[in-house]
C-alpha cells in the first residue's frame, strides 16, 4: 500500500512524520495484518508560472490616449489637405507621445511603428481623391525605403520625408474638388495620354453630351478638355527629353502626338521653346565634368 505524499520534503515542525505514524497504526489495526507494510511515496508540489497581474481600465490614462488620437488625427486631416507645413507640426507633436514596445526588437518594433503610420497617411490621402495609382506607387517606395533603414537615425528622418512625399502627392494629384465626370477624364487622359482621343471620344465614353462636358471642364478645370490633352502630353514628353535619346517622331508618338510636327508646335505653344531647344538647353546646363 502507498501513502502519497502531496506535502513538500521539509518538515521543520515534524508534523508530518506524527501524520505518518498515526496513518500506519490505523491501517494495522483496521486491516488485522501485522505484515501490512506503509511505503511513503513524496511527490513535491508542482511548480506553477507566476500569474501576471492584468491591467485594470481604470489605471489607463485615457486623456492621454485621447489627446494622442487627436494629434494624429490632426496631422491626417493635414495630409488630406496637402498642408506640409502644418502635417510636419502635427508630427513632431504626436513624436512627444510614448507608445508602449510590442516586441523586443528595436528597430523592428518601429519599422512597423513606421509602416503603420504610412497605412493610415495612405488613407488619409486617398480621402483627397487621389487615385489609387498614385497612392500605391509612393507606399510601396516607402515601405522599401523602410525595410532598407539600418538605425534609428534613419528611420527618424525617413517620417518628415515620408509626410512631405504624401502632402506632395495630394498637392499634384488631388480631385477632390472636381465633380465626378471630370474627375474620371482627369484620371484617363492622365494614364492613357499615348492614345487617341478628343472631346467627342471622352464625352461618349462617360455617357455625357460633349457640350454638357466642354463647359463643365472648363469651368471647373480653367482649360478646354483639348489643351488639357495636349498639356498633359507635353509634360510626359519632357521627361523623355531629358532622360532619353529617343528621337522627336519617337517621343510624339509615345506621347500620343500624331506626328513629329504637330508635336513640336503644340510644344513651343505651351513653352516657348522647340522640343529640340528644350533638350540642348538641359545639356547645356548641366555641369562639367573636369579631372581632377
Amino acid at each position: 500500500m502507498e501513502y502519497r505524499d502531496l506535502e513538500t520534503p521539509a518538515d521543520p515542525t515534524g508534523r508530518k512524520r506524527l501524520l505518518r505514524s498515526l496513518f500506519s497504526t490505523l491501517i494495522s489495526r483496521y486491516m488485522a495484518n501485522p505484515d501490512v507494510e506503509i511505503h511513503f511515496v513524496q511527490r513535491n508540489k508542482p511548480v506553477l508560472e507566476k500569474e501576471r497581474s492584468s491591467v485594470s481600465l481604470a489605471s489607463v490614462p485615457y486623456t492621454y490616449i485621447e489627446e494622442r488620437y487627436e494629434v494624429e488625427n490632426q496631422m491626417l486631416d493635414a495630409i488630406r489637405r496637402g498642408a506640409i507645413s502644418e502635417a510636419t507640426y502635427y508630427q513632431n507633436m504626436f513624436m512627444g507621445f510614448t507608445i508602449d514596445q510590442r516586441i523586443d526588437d528595436y528597430l523592428r518594433n518601429a519599422k512597423d511603428m513606421v509602416i503603420s503610420a504610412s497605412t493610415v497617411m495612405r488613407k488619409a490621402v486617398e480621402q483627397a481623391e487621389v487615385h489609387p495609382l498614385h497612392i500605391d506607387r509612393l507606399s510601396n517606395q516607402i515601405l522599401r525605403d523602410i525595410e532598407e533603414v539600418e538605425n534609428e537615425v534613419q528611420l527618424k528622418a525617413l517620417i518628415p520625408r515620408m509626410i512631405r512625399q504624401y502632402c506632395r502627392l495630394v498637392q499634384t494629384y488631388s480631385r477632390e474638388r472636381y465633380s465626378g465626370v471630370v474627375r474620371d477624364v482627369l484620371n484617363y487622359v492622365e494614364f492613357n495620354y499615348m492614345e487617341a482621343m478628343s472631346l467627342d471620344s471622352l464625352a461618349a465614353r462617360y455617357a455625357v453630351s460633349k457640350n454638357y462636358l466642354s463647359s463643365r471642364f472648363h469651368k471647373e478645370v480653367g482649360m478646354t478638355v483639348t489643351d488639357y490633352i495636349n498639356h498633359t502630353r507635353v509634360q510626359q514628353s519632357l521627361k523623355l527629353l531629358g532622360g532619353t535619346t529617343l528621337s522627336m517622331p519617337e517621343i510624339a508618338e509615345r506621347c500620343g502626338f500624331a506626328d513629329a510636327n504637330y508635336f513640336s508646335r503644340i510644344f513651343k505653344k505651351l513653352r516657348n521653346m522647340t522640343p529640340n531647344e528644350y533638350r540642348k538647353s538641359l545639356q547645356n546646363s548641366k555641369p562639367v565634368k573636369t579631372d581632377t
